[in-house]
């Protein structure tokens, strides 16, 4: 059976009171956001002028989350790394950094930014769910436990229920019923999630008197 490569937690997560990430959606990134010039100068001091005040932490967040859906990674890391250098607590800005680790295939670096996150808030779903990603390859044990313990705090997250009995399904006939179910879920969730299931996965869960049926409610 071919595995199907999971489907990563979109970019990016913006600075405020709580959790401000987005739904999950699905694979693509956002439309691009140019960086402006002030926005540059928040990396590094522009000509020879006296530094300008320091940007607002939502300001240097913003800013870098555009470079990150512009591809600028470095620019996207320094901005990451200035907020937090200015305030440890910003487990979003942990988060954004790892994401731009993660895209440039820099799993160790991302898998720590991502703890980072953790630390400061054990419940911060995309960084629990990303992590779960990371480690799909080489500890699917934990990669499974993992993506449930983002569905145990986000019910509705359908690419977590479809990467989770994707990852059931390898690990042989003891999960597959359980497979099946998460499955369904993820399909009754997002009917176009559908087409990543593997054929006979598939099949198996549109036949009638499945107990993991996605026709079923």
């Amino acid at each position: 059976m071919g595995a199907s490569r999971p489907i990563r937690y979109p970019p990016s997560v913006f600075w405020g009171s709580g959790p401000a990430f987005r739904a999950l959606r699905m694979p693509g990134r956002w439309a691009p956001v140019a960086i402006s010039a002030a926005a540059v100068c928040v990396v590094t001091a522009c000509g020879g002028n006296p530094p300008a005040p320091k940007a607002p932490i939502a300001t240097t967040l913003a800013a870098g989350s555009a470079a990150l859906r512009q591809r600028d990674y470095w620019a996207a890391q320094q901005l990451f790394l200035q907020v937090i250098r200015r305030d440890p607590r910003q487990a979003a800005a942990y988060y954004d950094l790892g994401l731009a680790y993660q895209d440039q295939d820099n799993y160790r670096g991302a898998l720590r930014a991502y703890a980072s996150a953790q630390r400061l808030d054990e419940n911060f779903v995309p960084a629990i769910y990303n992590s779960a990603v990371l480690y799909s390859r080489a500890d699917p044990q934990l990669a499974m436990f993992l993506y449930r313990k983002a569905i145990s705090l986000r019910p509705d997250s359908p690419t977590a229920y479809l990467n989770l009995g994707l990852l059931e399904a390898g690990r042989g006939p003891r999960l597959r019923d359980q497979a099946e179910k998460d499955l369904a879920r993820a399909v009754r969730l997002e009917p176009s999630l559908e087409g990543r299931i593997p054929g006979p996965l598939r099949s198996a869960l549109n036949t009638p008197g499945r107990s993991g049926s996605a026709k079923s409610r």
